[in-house]
């Protein structure tokens, strides 16, 4: 072999081995977690002695897969397991906003609708409103708080 080729093949070499540490280094600085983001909340109505249980949960390499489940038990769902005879199950949703009506009243606003869970038993009568086009979606993101709503978000522990 030529002389200049050994040398050449020795630098490439030496070049990987330094990027290959270099980029090791950089992950573990970093530290990427890969781990969903899971948070949990309730909304109590202290009247009917009821809590309906609130789930938001992001995950994926960029975040880009979410759902939000609401349940009057506790929401013990493995990954991707979905009880939607129990529970409003919300896929690929980022945000919902709701409010407390009367007693016995939850409406929730959010941009594609849930089945209603046949077998989920409980006093409070909870309505969705969808909202329809993205101007509606960013004036609730916007405003939620003036029109007297609560906003539930994959992307923040409420």
């Amino acid at each position: 072999m030529n002389k200049y080729v050994k040398i050449i093949l020795w630098v490439f070499v030496v070049l990987l081995i330094i990027f290959s540490l270099l980029c090791g280094y950089l992950y573990n600085e970093f530290d990427v977690d890969m781990d969903p983001r899971i948070s949990n909340n309730t909304i109590e109505f202290k009247q009917l002695n009821e809590i309906i249980y609130i789930r938001t949960k992001l995950w994926g390499i960029s975040g880009n897969h979410s759902e939000i489940l609401l349940s009057n038990a506790l929401i013990k769902n493995v990954h991707n397991e979905y009880m939607v005879d129990k529970q409003y199950t919300y896929k690929d949703c980022s945000e919902i906003y709701y409010q407390k009506k009367g007693l016995d009243s939850l409406i929730i606003y959010v941009d594609h609708i849930s089945n209603i869970p046949k077998n989920m038993e409980t006093q409070i009568i909870i309505s969705q409103i969808k909202l329809e086009n993205a101007k509606e979606i960013q004036d609730y993101s916007k405003n939620y708080g003036s029109y007297g709503l609560t906003k539930i978000s994959v992307y923040s522990s409420n």
